[in-house]
């Protein structure tokens, strides 16, 4: 899509930059972690995956700020699961969570509410027109 054709909407903006905030504290948590700069230890075996999802993250805010249809409906699905996950773990798993350290639960509480909050920006209104016009260019 041409930029000149339509403006890109304040929330696609915001959705996108939302995202791209949650991979930088990721990102950050692992490099920490791996400095040993945070009161407790992570595992050896969290440090790929860490790293694969602040790509994945990444990858959908550089995509949905391009623009990309995909890149938000992968986000909604990926970002619905985890935080079903998260939820699921507040509710029954009371007193596993407890005893995480209270950074750690400070850190995931951040992520839950800015990749939700992403999500929701990239399926308002004003989202979902300007995509659907990104989209009918695209194939133009």
């Amino acid at each position: 899509m041409n930029e000149h054709d339509q403006k890109m909407p304040r929330t696609v903006e915001l959705a996108s930059s939302l995202l791209w905030f949650s991979a930088a504290i990721a990102l950050l948590h692992i490099i920490a972690a791996r400095l040993d700069w945070l009161p407790y230890r992570t595992s050896e075996d969290s440090v790929i995956p860490n790293l694969i999802s602040t790509a994945f993250i990444a990858l959908c805010a550089a995509q949905i700020r391009a623009g990309r249809n995909w890149a938000r409906w992968l986000a909604l699905v990926a970002i619905a699961l985890g935080s079903g996950v998260y939820v699921v773990a507040i509710l029954f798993l009371r007193q596993g969570i407890r005893s995480l350290p209270a950074f750690l639960l400070y850190v995931a509480s951040v992520q839950f509410l800015l990749q939700v909050a992403s999500v929701v920006l990239a399926f308002v209104p004003r989202s979902n027109g300007w995509f659907r016009a990104t989209a009918s260019q695209d194939t133009v």
